[in-house]
C-alpha cells in the first residue's frame, strides 16, 4: 500500500523545504496544498497517511481546515506545524483533534520524531503549561475572530476573510466580549499579547 503525505502551507518555499527534508522518509507520494480550503478538497479525494498543516494561512486557518477535515474523515492523522509556540494554541490544536504539534523553530529537532510517533500510533505534543486560561472558553470560530480583532482587522475584513456575513462576525464579537469581559479592541490586543497569540 502506498504511503501518502500532504503538506499544507501557504508559502511555497516552506513546502519545498519540507518536501526535501522528508523525501528520505517512507512516503511514496508527497502532495502539496497552498490553503486550508485546498487541503480540505484534497483530503476528501485522497487517503493520506498524514497531513502536516500550518495554522496561519490566508482564508480559513489551519485549525478551521483541520476541524472540517476531521468532521468528514475522523480517522485522519494531522500534525500541526506552526510558528506559534503559545501553550493555548497547542492546547486548541490538541482539543480540535490534532495528533501532534511542532513549532517551526523546532523542525530540525522534532519534526521527524513527531512523524514517527504518529506513525506508530502515539501523539506528539510539547510540554505545555497547564494554567487555566480565560480564552479556553472560546469555541474555534470565536478564537479565530478574537485573534483577528486583536490583530487590528475590522469586522468587514474578518467577514471577507472567513467567508461569513458581517452580522455573524458582530455576533461572534459580542459573544467573545461577554465571555472574556472585554469592552474594546485594545483589551483584545492586550489579552492576545499576554497569552502570546500575536506578536507585539
Amino acid at each position: 500500500m502506498m504511503k501518502k503525505l500532504l503538506l499544507v502551507d501557504d508559502h511555497e518555499v516552506v513546502r519545498s523545504g519540507l518536501k526535501t527534508l522528508l523525501s528520505n522518509l517512507s512516503f511514496d507520494v508527497i502532495d502539496e496544498a497552498g490553503s486550508g480550503k485546498k487541503a480540505y478538497e484534497m483530503a476528501q479525494n485522497n487517503q493520506y497517511d498524514l497531513i502536516i498543516m500550518d495554522i496561519s494561512m490566508d482564508g480559513i486557518s489551519g485549525l478551521d481546515a483541520m476541524s472540517k477535515i476531521l468532521n468528514r474523515i475522523p480517522q485522519q492523522n494531522i500534525l500541526i506545524l506552526s510558528m506559534h509556540d503559545s501553550d493555548l494554541i497547542i492546547q486548541k490544536a490538541k482539543n480540535a483533534g490534532a495528533k501532534g504539534y511542532v513549532t517551526k523553530s523546532d523542525i530540525s529537532d522534532n519534526l521527524i520524531k513527531a512523524i514517527q510517533s504518529i506513525d506508530s500510533g502515539q501523539d506528539f505534543f510539547p510540554q505545555t503549561l497547564s494554567s487555566l486560561n480565560p480564552i479556553d472558553q472560546l469555541n474555534e470560530r470565536e478564537f479565530e475572530v478574537f485573534k483577528m480583532i486583536a490583530s487590528g482587522f475590522n469586522l468587514a475584513d474578518i467577514a471577507n476573510d472567513l467567508d461569513i456575513s458581517q452580522k455573524t462576525v458582530a455576533n461572534y464579537q459580542t459573544s467573545i466580549k461577554q465571555k472574556l469581559k472585554l469592552t474594546n479592541p485594545i483589551e483584545f490586543y492586550k489579552l492576545a499579547i499576554e497569552y502570546k497569540l500575536i506578536k507585539s
